[in-house]
């Protein structure tokens, strides 16, 4: 089931929060789920794509520290890229990251393995935007 129109992504994505949103699913609505996840996907893989960046852009991002107030021990950097936000923390001894579309929410975790500090985090989630 591709899905054809902006319309029908929509009705999917509130319908994939209808399923999550139940307790329990049967097996169709759990084979329901997977295949409207599946789709979304691709299509926002088509209409919503993760950018790409060159090295120069890399070399060039700003990254700024958490805005408000935050535990002392909190460590975390972000910064704007387009329609998204990177960010990188460090939490339960090891640093993790995220991209989230800011027009929509959609959040997607990166796998940036285990850098050694902050800035190498940051340099390998950013570099995993600069790769096919």
């Amino acid at each position: 089931m591709a899905i054809q129109t902006t319309k029908e992504h929509q009705t999917n994505l509130i319908r994939v929060e209808t399923l999550m949103d139940k307790h329990s699913l049967s097996h169709d609505e759990e084979t329901e789920l997977d295949q409207l996840v599946d789709a979304i996907q691709d299509y926002e893989a088509i209409h919503y794509p993760i950018p790409k960046l060159s090295d120069t852009v890399i070399s060039t991002i700003t990254w700024n520290s958490p805005v408000g107030e935050v535990p002392s021990d909190w460590i975390e950097k972000w910064t704007v890229i387009g329609f998204y936000t990177l960010r990188v923390w460090y939490s339960f001894g090891y640093f993790e990251a995220s991209l989230t579309h800011n027009e929509n929410d959609d959040r997607s975790r990166l796998d940036i393995g285990e850098p050694e500090d902050l800035k190498a985090a940051c340099e390998k989630a950013a570099r995993l935007l600069s790769s096919p």
